[in-house]
């Protein structure tokens, strides 16, 4: 059984890599857009590209948002399996 501190850590680690992963993944949408941007007609390897970047990053905000929402909620002491528990 995992203690309340390796929990908190497994979140932050995951927390940590999310956003490494998605700060990649931002700056490899900007370049592909630098690159676009000046083309009339970009073709259709580039925008099929543009489209999984993008799809890829809100995949990414997503799993590090859930990532940094429990790592706070461990890392206050909460137990987020029992939340809603101490409100009755």
């Amino acid at each position: 059984m995992n203690t309340q501190n390796e929990i908190m850590n497994d979140w932050r680690e995951r927390r940590d890599l999310t956003l490494a992963v998605k700060e990649r993944v931002e700056h490899q949408l900007r370049v592909l857009n630098i690159e676009v941007a000046p083309l009339e007609h970009p073709d259709a390897q580039q925008l099929a590209r543009l489209e999984e970047l993008r799809f890829e990053l809100s995949q990414l905000r997503q799993a590090h948002d859930e990532a940094e929402e429990k790592y706070l909620t461990y890392s206050r002491g909460a137990d987020p399996a029992r939340k809603g528990e101490d409100d009755a």
